[in-house]
């Protein structure tokens, strides 16, 4: 049996709303363990608490009941958060320094020395996109710039665990599939991650186990497999010369979410998907990508979570 990397240990996090101060629970009796090489991905809509649970598992949250611990330490340690990766859902960064600045300001509090820490942080900007990009002011980055480098500084120091809080928000389809390639990578080398996804076939490409929370408690752990997914429609991008092709395809079952010039964001259902393909085929459209888009989370949690309700227990 593996040891755990990370442990929620009964731990409860609650905070004091309006005039009276009342309570408000936000993650209840979470009671969870994550192996050392594992990938967990945390599911759940909006408010659900994976956020919150991420900040307990990096110390930067303290629960008010239970533990946190990581590697056999209480989370909240100094000595924790040394081998930890983190990006938060909402990062901060300093608009006036460049990006190199920023990153080796990160480097040099991390303990790395000067000769390497230069080093590291031109590897992770050259693996991430941004070299171009270090000499600006981070003021002047898009937000996917910004996200790519919120993910460069949650690596450069080599972290064995790693807290990723929606990494693919914000990032164009060509690098959602970088990123997918990048966090098998790291799973390949044995690292452990722990990351909240809304995209569920992001979830089940990478994921070892998954958690499934709502309103503040685990409903449900286990493998996505366990999931009996149905597609409901195909999420597609795809780039096309004019708008012709939309006359060969039905009203009904296509959607055109966003177009931008030549760039089209679709979703299809499920019969016209070899309509799509055969004009792929042809050349008359380019796909960038397409992904099934399953169950919601609501269904899962109908299916899952009333029936788990309040079920917890040790994952391998």
């Amino acid at each position: 049996m593996r040891e755990p990397a990370v442990e929620w240990l009964h731990a409860t996090y609650c905070i004091r709303l309006g005039f009276w101060r009342r309570k408000k629970v936000i993650v209840h009796d979470l009671f969870l363990r994550v192996a050392q090489g594992m990938t967990l991905g945390l599911i759940g809509p909006n408010g659900a608490g994976k956020t919150t649970a991420i900040m307990l598992g990096t110390g930067l949250l303290k629960p008010d009941l239970g533990r946190v611990q990581v590697a056999g330490r209480d989370a909240v340690e100094a000595a924790s958060k040394r081998g930890i990766g983190c990006l938060t859902e909402r990062p901060y960064f300093y608009p006036r320094l460049t990006l190199l600045e920023w990153m080796q300001m990160l480097v040099g509090l991390s303990g790395i020395g000067h000769s390497e820490g230069r080093h590291a942080v031109e590897k992770q900007l050259d693996l991430l996109g941004l070299r171009d990009q270090g000499p600006l002011q981070m003021g002047t980055l898009s937000k996917g710039q910004l996200q790519r480098a919120g993910l460069a500084q949650a690596l450069v120091h080599k972290p064995s665990l790693l807290f990723l809080d929606e990494p693919m928000s914000g990032l164009d389809p060509c690098w959602r599939n970088r990123l997918l390639e990048i966090m098998l990578e790291l799973k390949r080398a044995g690292r452990t991650i722990v990351f909240s996804s809304h995209i569920l076939s992001d979830v089940e490409t990478i994921c070892d186990e998954v958690v499934l929370m709502d309103q503040g408690k685990l409903r449900w752990n286990g493998d996505m497999s366990a999931i009996e997914k149905g597609v409901r429609v195909f999420d597609i991008r795809m780039k096309a010369a004019g708008q012709a092709f939309l006359s060969e395809l039905p009203e009904k079952g296509v959607l055109v979410i966003h177009k931008r010039g030549d760039n089209y964001h679709l979703r299809v259902q499920g019969p016209w998907l070899d309509k799509i393909l055969a004009l792929a085929t042809s050349r008359n459209i380019r796909l960038e990508s397409l992904n099934p888009v399953y169950a919601d989370f609501n269904e899962l949690l109908t299916r899952f979570g009333q029936e788990n309700a309040g079920n917890s227990g040790w994952r391998v």
